[in-house]
């Protein structure tokens, strides 16, 4: 389906040459939309339709950065000590990949890994340590 209707607005979505271009047209009616959604088409035929650029996934040092002084002010210390010790044992995996490039199977190869080796992690000082040990790197 190239023009479909969601509520009032109207939206197009085609395939051209492998890529999606999707768009929302607004609430105008079917014949305008019908109209815009031809001009979509021959803008890609033309090569002029830009596709939305998208944002590159955050990495897990990143991500864990912005988490964690979410984590301080919205939880109890003792959680975020715990999610601390959890962020911390897989950062020399983990850490250098962006979150997008983190999948199921790798975290299960890790859990098992963790298991044959015995691996137990080993606490904090304090819970106000926590981003600090995690951002220095120490294990």
């Amino acid at each position: 389906m190239s023009l479909y209707q969601r509520g009032k607005s109207w939206y197009y979505d085609f395939l051209y040459r492998g890529k999606r271009c999707t768009g929302c047209i607004g609430p105008v009616s079917r014949t305008v939309a019908k109209e815009i959604e031809a001009k979509k088409k021959a803008e890609a035929v033309e090569g002029r339709y830009e596709l939305p650029s998208k944002k590159p996934a955050l990495g897990l040092d990143e991500f864990a950065t912005a988490y964690f002084a979410s984590d301080r002010a919205n939880r109890r210390p003792r959680s975020v000590t715990r999610h601390a010790y959890a962020c911390r044992a897989r950062r020399p995996t983990f850490g250098h990949l962006r979150l997008s490039e983190i999948s199921a199977p790798a975290i299960e190869r890790y859990k098992r890994q963790r298991k044959e080796a015995g691996v137990s992690i080993v606490p904090l000082g304090s819970s106000n340590d926590t981003t600090e040990a995690f951002s220095s790197g120490a294990d």
